[in-house]
């Protein structure tokens, strides 16, 4: 896949810019490797490939835990089994490794041995072998970790670190280890050196003698041995040390994001990330020149692109200057109180009497009747100037914009993703060689669902914009 370099040049200093490749992916990174020139990316939900047009799945059974490709196939290590995924083969299929047997790890010595560690122990096989085979020089149980290095194979169970040397067994080599020291998750080798990348740090080990570094950037997730100096990802980002200062003070910070996997490539050093993969070019351009070429249907400047996104979602920072004036003024705005009242009053009276007179009786009767009714109405304005020296409103406010801002650079990462890797399809269309043009109408179809993702972030209007500079560029 194409990639773009950015390069900046100071006098006879160039410095490298990393940079994402390919489209976000379809869930958070479990597991990075490679199968020839193609990124291969494990997650949740399964394992996926790299094409031009985006992330292809190739394996569904269960979380990716780790890849490791030999010469002939890629192992798959999932949660439902181990898969093997041949160079010649459209899918990976299951490989039987024994009942009950869940897998952690694998790996791939320099022979071409292929290294499988589970809970039921560690299992090898040759390359042109049919079966696994358990090793019994290490003690029955679960294996953590596997890592194959140039003459030795490491071992990662409960509390201790196993090498097993070429042409010998497996010896513990440091035992009685605490939690975040023995969980093994990287390492490589120099002539005089290895050097092993536990959750805590490192270790260094050079003949009989060892030593623990902490390093000071977070929890460590894996190493990677390059351009003559040890890169480390972890959760504060990707670090890199001279081999001969490895401590806290000479970190080197070059990728400021949460790394979970390092992997070396003839390309660069690939970093997997929740938010994608990133590039860390290694080598120098042959010129202090952005390689990614001019196209004639680049589209509009980024900068518009953006202030398009957040005006069709109203994530403008205006949004937020308003609200805080509002806030600030709101004490000064009395309150309408309203009240209504109906008041009747009814009262009724009745006599009776009876008189006697000349021999006749005579009935008396006196009745009496009175109503009364009384409406009311009353408009109250109340202004409550304690509001003026009370914090709530600030607060509010202030509890908005941190929101605000935490929403505004997501979606602004996304767009800028979007964006750039439009004009790195566009770039590989403009310089596609004569014998791929069968990748043309993949790569204009890809083009067309960037374009079509970026007027969904912006109303429309990126395709408006993109019309209106490719009439200004004719």
């Amino acid at each position: 896949m194409l990639y773009a370099r950015a390069v900046l040049a100071l006098a006879n200093f160039v410095l490298l810019l990393p940079f994402w490749l390919s489209a976000p992916p379809p869930g958070p990174p479990t597991a990075l490797g490679l199968r020839g020139d193609r990124v291969l990316l494990g997650t949740e939900r399964g394992l996926y490939e790299e094409r031009p047009s985006g992330w292809r799945l190739v394996l569904t059974r269960g979380g990716v835990r780790d890849l490791a490709t030999q010469s002939e196939e890629t192992l798959i290590a999932t949660a439902a089994g181990l898969y093997a995924w041949p160079f010649a083969g459209d899918a990976p299929r299951a490989l039987p490794l024994g009942v009950g047997a869940a897998i952690h790890s694998v790996s791939v010595d320099r022979g071409g041995t292929a290294w499988v560690a589970s809970n039921v122990g560690l299992f090898s096989r040759a390359l042109g072998q049919a079966r696994f085979r358990r090793h019994t020089t290490l003690p029955a149980g679960a294996v953590g970790e596997v890592k194959a290095l140039e003459e030795q194979i490491w071992v990662a169970t409960r509390g201790t670190l196993w090498v097993k040397p070429s042409g010998a067994g497996f010896a513990p080599r440091l035992r009685g280890l605490e939690t975040g020291w023995w969980e093994l998750n990287g390492a490589v080798s120099t002539t005089s050196d290895v050097w092993l990348s536990v959750p805590k740090g490192l270790w260094s080990v050079r003949g009989a003698s060892q030593e623990s570094i902490e390093l000071g950037v977070g929890r460590v997730r894996g190493i990677a041995l390059a351009r003559g100096r040890l890169w480390v990802a972890s959760e504060r980002g990707v670090y890199s040390f001279a081999l001969d200062r490895v401590e806290a003070a000479a970190a080197k910070i070059e990728l400021d994001a949460d790394a979970l996997e390092l992997k070396l490539a003839a390309r660069g050093l690939l970093v997997a990330t929740p938010r994608g993969i990133a590039l860390v070019p290694l080598t120098r351009p042959p010129s202090a020149a952005l390689a990614l070429r001019a196209t004639r249907s680049v589209g509009p400047d980024v900068a518009r692109v953006q202030r398009a996104a957040l005006a069709y979602l109203e994530l403008s920072p205006a949004r937020v200057s308003r609200l805080d004036a509002r806030a600030r003024r709101a004490a000064f705005y009395p309150q309408l109180r309203t009240t209504f009242s109906l008041d009747r009053d009814r009262s009724r009276a009745r006599e009776h009497d009876q008189t006697f007179s000349s021999g006749s009786v005579r009935d008396l009767l006196d009745r009496d009747s009175d109503q009364g009714r009384k409406l009311g109405f009353e408009v109250q304005l109340v202004w409550d100037l304690a509001k003026l020296a009370a914090p709530g409103y600030a607060l509010s406010v202030s509890r908005e914009r941190r929101l605000l801002i935490e929403l505004r650079d997501q979606v602004l990462e996304r767009v800028n993703r979007l964006y750039f890797e439009r004009l790195r399809v566009l770039a590989e269309l403009e310089a596609l060689a004569p014998d791929r043009q069968q990748e043309r109408p993949e790569l204009q179809l890809r083009v067309r669902e960037l374009a079509a993702h970026l007027d969904a972030w912006t109303g429309g209007v990126f395709s408006r914009l993109a019309a209106s500079s490719a009439r200004s560029a004719r």
